[in-house]
């Protein structure tokens, strides 16, 4: 199976805010290496999608 190049946008948009919740919910428990590393690949997707 091969996904077109808009549903593969879909799906790194997809991941970039699973990261995004992964560093906010870092962030809320002071859990600040989860934090970094949610953050740190949410910044790599979307640096892949400009």
């Amino acid at each position: 199976m091969t996904a077109s190049p808009a549903e593969l946008r879909l799906l790194l948009l997809d991941g970039a805010l699973r990261f995004a919740e992964q560093a906010r919910e870092g962030l809320e428990a002071k859990n600040f290496e989860q934090a970094y590393e949610g953050s740190r690949q949410c910044r790599a997707i979307l640096a892949e999608l400009t």
